[in-house]
C-alpha cells in the first residue's frame, strides 16, 4: 500500500488479537492489567515507529514502476520544450511565428496532452483489483484489508494448543502443528486450480499452466533456508506461548520485527539517513521498552 506499511498493521493487529485472547479471554494471569496494556500500547508505537522510519524514501512505488512508461512522453516532452525554445529565438529574430508553425506547436502540446491523459487511465487501471471476479477493490484499500485479516488469524494461530490437552502443549504441538500447515497449503493449492478450471471451464492443462510457477531451479536453497529459519522461530514461539501464555508469549514474539529491521539497516542498507536511523533507533527501544515491561507484568 502507499504511504502505509502493511507489515506494521500486520504485526499491531497480531499482538492485540493475541494480547485479547490471553488476557480477557482466557484469563491469564498478570500483576496489572492496566501496566500491561501499558505495555501493549508501546510496543505498537514502537513498531509504527520501527516500520515508519524504515519505509523507502522514495515518494510512490506506482511512480517507479511507471517510470519506463512515462519515458516516451517525457523524451516528447523535453523535445517540445528544446523546439519551442528554438522556435522561441526564432520569434525574436523573425519577429514571430507564422500560422503554419503555431499549429505544429499546437498539435505537439494536444498529443503530449493525450499521452499524459492516457498514462494516467492505464494508472488508475492498474490500481483497481477484482475480488471473486466482481468486486472492485483499490491495491490499497486490498492492501490493508489483507493486513488486517493476517493480524486477525495471525493473532489467533496458537488460541487451538489452549485447548489441547498438557502432554501435547508445548514441543508436542510441532509435529500437530507442521501437519495442520501442511494439509492446508495442499488444500489451498487444490482450491486454487478447481478455481481456474472453473474459469477455463474444465480445460485441465491450460488451469495448471495459470498456477504459479515454483521456481524450484531458483528458490530450492533459499526457500529451504527460510524454511528452516521460519520453522525454528515457529517452534520457539510455541514454547513461548506455552510457558508465557498467549496474551504475554505471543505478544512479545511479533516483536520479530525488531530484528527484520536490524537485517535493512545493516546488511540491505534499506535505510540511507543518519537521522532516519537515530528515529528508527528510538522507537525500536520503546518497543523494547514494552517488552521488558510486559515480560515484567506476566504473573507467575
Amino acid at each position: 500500500t502507499q504511504n502505509i506499511d502493511t507489515h506494521s498493521i500486520q504485526k499491531k493487529t497480531q499482538k492485540q488479537v493475541s494480547f485479547i485472547w490471553g488476557i480477557f479471554i482466557f484469563k491469564e494471569p498478570v500483576k496489572s492489567i492496566a501496566l500491561a496494556c501499558f505495555a501493549i500500547l508501546l510496543m505498537i508505537i514502537g513498531l509504527w515507529g520501527m516500520s515508519y522510519y524504515s519505509a523507502p524514501t522514495t515518494t510512490d512505488n506506482d511512480d517507479m514502476r511507471d517510470q519506463d512508461m512515462l519515458s516516451s512522453t517525457d523524451d516528447d516532452d523535453d523535445l517540445y520544450n528544446q523546439s519551442f525554445q528554438e522556435e522561441e529565438e526564432e520569434e525574436e529574430e523573425e519577429d514571430g511565428l507564422n500560422a503554419e508553425e503555431e499549429d505544429m506547436v499546437q498539435q505537439d502540446v494536444l498529443f503530449i496532452e493525450q499521452q499524459q491523459s492516457s498514462l494516467s487511465q492505464r494508472r488508475r487501471r492498474k490500481d483497481v483489483i477484482f475480488c471473486f471476479g466482481n468486486v472492485q477493490l483499490s491495491r490499497r484499500n486490498a492492501g490493508l484489508i489483507a493486513a488486517c485479516a493476517n493480524g486477525l488469524w495471525g493473532g489467533s494461530i496458537m488460541v487451538p494448543m489452549h485447548y489441547s490437552g498438557k502432554s501435547t502443549r508445548g514441543l508436542g504441538y510441532v509435529i500437530s502443528f507442521a501437519i495442520g500447515a501442511t494439509i492446508i497449503t495442499i488444500l489451498l493449492w487444490i482450491l486454487r486450480y478447481a478455481y481456474h478450471l472453473y474459469k477455463t471451464k474444465g480445460s485441465f492443462v491450460q488451469s495448471y499452466y495459470i498456477l504459479p510457477s515454483f521456481h524450484f531451479k531458483v528458490m530450492w536453497l533459499p526457500g529451504c533456508i527460510a524454511g528452516t529459519l521460519w520453522s525454528i522461530g515457529n517452534v520457539g514461539s510455541i514454547i513461548s506461548v506455552h510457558r508465557l501464555g498467549e496474551g504475554v508469549g505471543y505478544s512479545v514474539v511479533q516483536a520479530s520485527m525488531f530484528v527484520s529491521g536490524l537485517w535493512g539497516i545493516f546488511w540491505y542498507k534499506e535505510v540511507k539517513g543518519f537521522w532516519e536511523r537515530i528515529k528508527w533507533f528510538c522507537s525500536a527501544i520503546v518497543t523494547l521498552i514494552g517488552i521488558l515491561l510486559l515480560s515484567y507484568e506476566h504473573g507467575s
